[in-house]
């Protein structure tokens, strides 16, 4: 409609005079003559239509006939010397198919250019589709995405809290004894079950009298909160106490409201729990064995200054969370522009795997990775929203402030990835490679440069770090049964070393984080 006509540019951008004095590198050089209309459909989504005139595709297939007269092997002809009239008839579908993708690609570049548009993922422009007309112009239309535009809000002296990062004995020794508890043995007990114990059920999923899903032998820690990609079971300890082998309870959850099937999303499902075993943890002994199989440390001393050094890790990390959790309120209450449901579904799973580089950057196990991961697909496209919001502004700040990255910055990162997981930063960077995540660690390092510039502005409070409790156990599993994609993370017999460095004072990127924070994972030498 007129009224969303954002902007029009007619086709008056003529080309001086003396055109035909230009050598082909000017030529080349020269801007392609268009007219553009812009229209506004979203915040984020523009439709483009263009018409380049005959004059412009007249130019471009003598341009291209040119360039291939120069060594087409015409018979009777030796190479570059057949008459172009003669090249332009026998290579015609050639040229014009060549004319066609260029007139597109020089076009498409132009008018982002022109217009300052800043597109956030490729055009929605098939070539095939297009059609070069034997006269008159071409006109083409497509969609594009953008990012949306927007009044950036104060970010200078933003006032924060800060939680006290120190670690206490008392605090090495409770990570001490949960880290011999899940080294050490589980036996059967007679009792009944209880908080801490694990079990052995077999789970059916029911959505009134429709079978969603069984699932047979699952080993499970008891603890309040049951996470599936799909769903939480609240009260998951409660449920189970008391619970002897051979009991059967029935409990209530709540489908995520994105599960694939429309139908399900939001509803409630019934969960039946078949207690098959009942095991309590043994704590391992110190011993040398021990101390070997957790990293070769030489004696229960050098293991507990190791203990002491992830608690350090893990405490840094809570704390930029619970910094970078106030930015992004702060930020956000004044983004009062949404985003397209395409784009969130198409960003959803980069967002986890961003969310994924970020825990193990910080020495986090494979368990406690995948119970934080389940959590935030809970609720993928709004934590994915939340967290391209904020992902604009600090684009738009790293603009204004000219923060950029060098490739000693991304070395920088793929190196702390590699500390952390003992590995080579070269097989690091070819694994991040191969999976195509170093788009998404290169955001995590230009909003780390970017939120450190924001932490450099800020005032302080202090405040003291609520004790972290393990509150929650994970399953890889979809209640729907939906299968889980092949960039899950793999599980590690041992969790990851921890550094005694941190990989940034700054708060990292991933989306947003409710749950508390989980217990410290066991160090490694």
């Amino acid at each position: 409609m007129q009224d969303d006509l954002l902007e029009q540019q007619p086709a008056e951008e003529e080309l001086a005079g003396g055109d035909e004095h230009l050598d082909s590198g000017e030529e080349a050089a020269r801007k392609l003559v268009q007219e553009v209309q812009i229209n506004v459909v979203g915040a984020c989504q523009r439709h483009v239509r263009v018409s380049i005139p005959r004059e412009e595709i007249d130019r471009y297939v003598e341009d291209t006939v040119g360039k291939l007269a120069l060594d087409a092997v015409v018979p009777g002809f030796r190479p570059g010397r057949a008459p172009r009239k003669l090249v332009e008839r026998r290579f015609r579908k050639e040229v014009l198919q060549q004319v066609k993708s260029s007139l597109l690609n020089d076009s498409v570049a132009q008018l982002i250019d022109d217009y300052d548009l800043v597109p956030i993922s490729e055009p929605e422009l098939e070539e095939e589709h297009v059609l070069l007309p034997e006269t008159g112009p071409l006109v083409y239309e497509f969609h594009l995405e953008v990012r949306p535009e927007f009044e950036l809000p104060q970010w200078k002296g933003l006032e924060l809290e800060s939680l006290d990062e120190q670690v206490t004995d008392q605090d090495v020794e409770e990570a001490l004894r949960a880290m011999l508890l899940r080294y050490g043995t589980l036996e059967p007990t007679p009792e009944p079950a209880a908080k801490g114990d694990h079990v052995t059920v077999n789970l059916t999923f029911r959505h009134g009298e429709r079978l969603l899903r069984e699932l047979r032998e699952r080993e499970l820690a008891l603890a309040p909160r049951l996470l599936f990609r799909d769903a939480i079971l609240e009260g998951f300890d409660a449920l189970l106490a008391g619970a002897r082998p051979g009991e059967r309870r029935t409990g209530t959850l709540t489908l995520s409201s994105d599960v694939a099937d429309p139908a399900l999303r939001g509803q409630q499902v019934e969960v039946e729990l078949e207690v098959l075993d009942v095991k309590r943890p043994q704590p391992a002994p110190i011993n040398e064995a021990l101390l070997q199989r957790v990293g070769g440390f030489q004696d229960e001393q050098e293991l507990r200054q190791a203990v002491r050094r992830s608690l350090t890790l893990r405490y840094e990390f809570e704390a930029r969370r619970h910094l970078r959790n106030q930015i992004r309120q702060k930020l956000l209450a004044q983004a009062n522009w949404d985003l397209p449901p395409g784009l969130l579904r198409r960003q959803a799973q980069r967002e986890i795997e961003r969310f994924m580089l970020e825990l193990r950057a910080s020495g986090y196990d494979e368990d406690t990775i995948l119970a934080r991961v389940n959590e935030v697909r809970l609720d993928i496209l709004a934590n994915t929203r939340c967290a391209l919001q904020e992902h604009f502004l600090l684009e738009r700040i790293a603009e204004e402030e000219g923060i950029k990255l060098t490739e000693e910055d991304i070395d920088l990162e793929v190196a702390l990835i590699a500390a952390q997981q003992q590995e080579s930063p070269r097989r690091v960077r070819a694994r991040l490679e191969k999976s195509n995540q170093m788009d998404a660690l290169y955001n995590l390092a230009i909003e780390r440069h970017v939120l450190q510039r924001i932490l450099d502005h800020a005032t302080f409070t202090k405040v003291e770090r609520k004790k972290a409790e393990v509150s929650a156990t994970a399953l890889d599993e979809s209640v729907c049964g939906e299968a889980a994609p092949e960039s899950a993370p793999p599980s590690a017999e041992l969790p990851p070393a921890q550094a005694a460095a941190s990989p940034s004072d700054a708060p990292t990127a991933g989306p947003p984080e409710t749950s508390p924070p989980p217990p410290a994972s066991e160090p490694q030498r």
